[in-house]
């Protein structure tokens, strides 16, 4: 009896560990309120409990950069994916972080991107290769270190979340099985990243890429996006400056031009295709390798999630170049 009571445990115990490490479903969220240093949030425990009653919620306090993580386990059933989609926990297990666009969070990629269905079946076809896809929220920080440091994302994403994730998830820590991908703000984002910590990432796909040149930030900061790209860059052009991909890109030593693959996409009616086509013609005076994609459509979820199956067809490739 008691030989089978132990048999029966160890399968069980077996069947929990298989499920939380082959298809465990995780959200990752961040809060980079100053005011909230070193604190319980209890609020989100009641809030998420309330909202996702199969979510169990704990939270770990990094504080090196004035910012608080709620980390949330998801119910590991393969129905319910919010933010980190962990289908592959091997240790040799490669990495895509696709971050969101402005006025979007983490959950948007799953909801409106069908991040799951579309990529259960690339992957089955084969088309695509098992990885762990990972979705901070980034609220409207445009992914930079604000100018006067109050919200350092850029700092939190790099120094915090990553080396959490390579941690926590046993995941692959070389750049050669890490990529990066985004739409919209987190298109520029991703840019960014890429230019920033080149040696971080093997392959980058902004799609629809807020990619802004010196005029274009000069209107917004007077007009549409006032209070948000001041508050963010600050007076004057200097922090702007350490941020622009445009000037990064053509300021960057033909020499020694980042090793990463780019795999950029934007509509033909998308108002953000001028910035894309100048990132392109920068990247071919450059030779930047890329592939670049204008097809029919515009700044719309119609149109990424045509997208996400290439862009994982596309870095997929890649880790298995690398």
């Amino acid at each position: 009896m008691k030989k089978r009571i132990a048999i029966g445990t160890g399968i069980f115990l077996l069947v929990l560990v298989g499920l939380l490490a082959g298809g465990s479903i995780y959200m990752i969220n961040f809060s980079l309120r100053p005011e909230n240093r070193g604190k319980d949030m209890e609020g989100s425990f009641t809030f998420m409990r309330e909202k996702y009653p199969q979510i169990i919620p704990w939270v770990d306090s990094l504080q090196n950069h004035h910012a608080l993580r709620d980390t949330f386990i998801i119910s590991p059933d393969g129905i319910r994916m919010h933010a980190f989609y962990a289908r592959a926990m091997k240790p040799t297990s490669h990495t895509a972080i696709i971050v969101h666009g402005y006025t979007d969070n983490e959950i948007n990629w799953i909801q409106s991107g069908k991040m799951k269905e579309i990529t259960d079946k690339t992957i089955t076809n084969g088309d695509a290769t098992e990885m762990i896809i990972v979705m901070p929220n980034a609220w409207d920080t445009w992914y930079v270190n604000q100018y006067d440091g109050k919200a350092p994302y850029e700092d939190m994403f790099f120094e915090e979340l990553i080396p959490y994730m390579e941690k926590t998830y046993r995941i692959r820590s070389d750049k050669e099985s890490r990529a990066i991908a985004g739409l919209s703000m987190g298109g520029y984002g991703s840019f960014l990243y890429s230019l920033h910590h080149p040696d971080m990432f093997c392959a980058c796909a902004p799609l629809s890429a807020a990619v802004f040149d010196d005029t274009v930030m000069e209107a917004r900061k007077a007009r549409s996006h006032k209070d948000l790209f001041n508050r963010l860059f600050g007076p004057g052009d200097e922090h702007w400056k350490q941020n622009n991909v445009l000037k990064i890109l053509s300021d960057w030593d033909q020499n020694d031009l980042p090793k990463i693959r780019y795999y950029i996409d934007c509509g033909d009616d998308d108002g953000l295709l001028d910035g894309n086509m100048q990132v392109h013609q920068i990247m071919r005076q450059k030779g930047i390798r890329h592939e670049f994609r204008v097809r029919d459509g515009g700044h719309s979820w119609t149109y990424w999630r045509t997208a996400l199956p290439e862009v994982l067809k596309f870095v997929s490739q890649t880790f298995c170049r690398s």
